[in-house]
């Protein structure tokens, strides 16, 4: 019976992993509304679930998955009573918003937290390893096809939205004629955005230093300042704050001599970076003066929020644009960003023991974190946060991290062999 059980949930998530990490913007519209496979599952899945829980009860969900829940609410209430007195202006961006912000919490969470926390970890493991080299060898691939053709692949319904087929070029990705490298996800920015919260997590996965400098180099490709910075934060912290690559190894007593090799390998790979967007530069006949912009990419009128704040909010709900922060802080005025970083760090404040040590053994659960908070820092320049699947990949890390597992070693335990 349990055997049973595991393929079912092992089923499911392959499904949910394969249409929203993979194929994240495979489906069509509806009003100019995109309704992919990835999120009618996750609605189908949900649903089901929460049949279930109802059923079984609330005593399946634990703790730390019901506290974080409690954080989140705050914020999702203060929207839903914004929503309900002030309005909105833009029904795509406002469902988006909900769906986003209000649902996808709720589902990862606790509809299907109990669940989460009965899955084979080696198999997501394996599964997502395998999902992130496949969209950015797939995303290289794409970004040399159109410059050498002139056109993208397209497989309607799968790697692009049947609506948006042949519109491509028209999804601001141009940068001087040179095309974003995209792969699945029809933009730059959000591919970059996911991949970026997958990252330390696939660092530990991957032992092929090839492949892990491929998906790198396909996030060079993105043409994107907030991708680049994301990315060198992303060196910086691995090295010296979380150090995950020592961490797998554990095996050195010698920890001057480490800290010396880690520093001479962060300054290298901080050469090879420097190298790297020089030549990304070079490719749309740009200069530095493209990554120390004084109009933020077009972004400078959401620094306005900083002049006209208030503390409560007053105004028809209209779109979370790309300054995450600024924008939240717009909207639902001060105290509604304070309750938006309350709900987007809540799972790292109620687990926040888990990854005080790099070395507790639970190594997957300093990834995840690591993730997270990577994407709450480029929130700061560009989130997508109401861009598939942004939110879907944020909280589904989210609640891998409030994994219910104790003592795992996810590195060290014969029975999460990796390679296997």
């Amino acid at each position: 019976m349990n055997q049973k059980k595991d393929f079912k949930i092992n089923s499911i998530s392959f499904l949910l992993l394969v249409f929203l990490v993979l194929f994240p913007k495979g489906g069509f519209k509806i009003a100019n509304i995109p309704i992919t496979w990835g999120y009618l599952l996750l609605v189908f899945i949900s649903g089901i679930a929460f049949l279930g829980l109802l059923k079984e009860g609330l005593k399946k969900i634990s703790k730390k998955r019901f506290y974080t829940f409690l954080l989140i609410v705050p914020f999702q209430a203060m929207s839903i009573i914004c929503l309900i007195f002030n309005g909105w202006t833009q029904i795509g961006f406002t469902l988006s918003f909900v769906i986003s912000l209000i649902l996808i919490p709720f589902f990862f969470i606790i509809v299907l937290g109990s669940y989460m926390d009965r899955i084979e970890l080696k198999f997501i493991f394996n599964l997502l390893r395998h999902i992130i080299f496949i969209i950015s060898i797939y995303g290289i691939i794409l970004f040399f096809y159109r410059s050498i053709s002139g056109s993208f692949l397209e497989i309607p319904f799968l790697t692009v939205n049947i609506d948006d087929l042949g519109l491509l070029d028209e999804k601001h990705i141009d940068r001087g004629g040179v095309f974003k490298l995209i792969s699945t996800y029809n933009n730059g920015n959000i591919y970059g955005n996911c991949v970026l919260m997958f990252l330390p997590l696939y660092s530990l996965l991957e032992t092929s230093r090839t492949k892990m400098l491929l998906v790198k180099v396909s996030l060079f490709l993105t043409l994107a300042r907030t991708i680049w910075i994301g990315l060198f934060l992303y060196e910086v912290m691995s090295s010296f704050l979380f150090n995950l690559k020592y961490a797998r190894s554990n095996n050195s007593k010698n920890f001057s001599l480490e800290n010396l090799k880690t520093f001479f390998k962060t300054f290298v790979v901080l050469i090879i970076f420097v190298a790297g967007v020089s030549f990304s530069l070079s490719l749309f006949n740009a200069d530095i003066s493209f990554i120390f912009d004084p109009k933020l990419g077009g972004r400078e009128d959401q620094l306005m929020s900083l002049i006209n704040m208030s503390f409560l909010p007053y105004k028809s709900f209209d779109t979370i644009a790309e300054i995450v922060y600024l924008s939240i802080l717009n909207q639902f005025g001060i105290l509604g960003l304070f309750l938006f970083i309350l709900e987007m760090t809540s799972p790292l404040i109620i687990n926040s023991r888990k990854f005080s040590s790099v070395f507790s053994g639970n190594y997957y659960k300093q990834a995840c974190a690591f993730g997270m908070i990577l994407y709450l820092v480029i929130s700061g320049a560009d989130g997508a946060i109401l861009y598939i699947p942004v939110m879907a990949i944020y909280w589904f890390l989210a609640s891998l991290y409030l994994y219910d597992f104790n003592n795992l070693s996810l590195i060290n335990s014969p029975s999460l062999d990796m390679k296997s």
